[in-house]
């Protein structure tokens, strides 16, 4: 039974040598995104409690980039930049 599934997971792998590793395209992943208008309008990041500062430094970087993101995909001029508002919410703990 052990030997199947180790076999099945194998199936997948490849040998670079042998045949060219495809590279997985990894966006910017996020636990929660709200939208309205079919733009995104915010996120909220959910970690654990393990190691909070970690979890604090990680979900702030990658927030703010994605915020960025949504920042510039809704506001389309200096007037409306100053308007528009993009919500991010961290989560840490139990």
């Amino acid at each position: 039974s052990s030997k199947a599934n180790a076999d099945a997971l194998n199936k997948k792998r490849s040998i670079s040598a042998i045949e060219p590793a495809t590279n997985c395209r990894v966006g910017r992943k996020i636990d929660v995104i709200y939208s309205a208008n079919r733009k995104e309008v915010g996120c909220v990041e959910i970690g654990k409690n393990e190691d909070q500062t970690k979890e604090m430094k990680d979900s702030l970087t990658k927030m703010l980039l994605i915020m960025h993101d949504m920042l510039s995909q809704v506001a389309y001029s200096q007037k409306s930049l100053h308007q528009v508002q993009i919500l991010g919410f961290v989560i840490n703990g139990q």
